[in-house]
């Protein structure tokens, strides 16, 4: 579907309309920008972003993800979503949908790494992905919680000795 106006292209409605044009954030962006760059040379940083709704937070992000993404970073990201407050980990499973991933099983353990196992409390849909999916002894949830953590953990480090990686939450 398409909108036409009378001397306008033919623009697609299914496509989110964002200005070209960042408007009054240059210093945000460089500060952010900075901070990937330094990311590169092998010094991580964590940058949070806050404020009120509507000041153009997320289009902040979005203008570091295609530079980021553009300059040869990957970019995984989880949303935070009104509905799923009562989800704990929902960010970061909508994060782990934004691994690629392709359809060979082979290739699922060759992404995530051996942590493929351990992140399916978060992406049970990887149990039809994984070739003989091991059963990992159960725990308490505590140590659960540890073992997802650093399967996470090594997840990133992984996705990061491949390419420069900008996580979003």
């Amino acid at each position: 579907m398409t909108a036409d106006l009378p001397g306008l292209p033919a623009t697609p409605l299914d496509q989110p309309v964002v200005c070209p044009v960042l408007i009054g954030r240059e210093p945000h962006l460089d500060a952010m920008l900075r901070c990937v760059d330094e990311a590169r040379t092998g010094h991580g940083r964590v940058v949070l972003v806050s404020g009120e709704a509507g000041i153009g937070k997320s289009r902040l992000i979005a203008e570091v993800h295609a530079r980021a993404q553009r300059d040869g970073a990957r970019v995984l990201q989880g949303h935070c979503f009104e509905p799923d407050r009562s989800l704990p980990y929902a960010p970061l499973q909508d994060l782990l949908h934004s691994v690629p991933i392709t359809q060979s099983p082979y290739a699922v353990v060759d992404t995530l790494g051996p942590a493929a196992y351990d992140l399916v409390p978060l992406v049970p849909d990887l149990t039809s992905w994984l070739p003989a999916a091991r059963r990992a002894m159960p725990l308490d949830p505590e140590q659960e919680k540890r073992r997802l953590f650093l399967a996470l953990t090594q997840l990133f480090v992984r996705q990061a000795t491949v390419d420069p990686l900008l996580i979003t939450i």
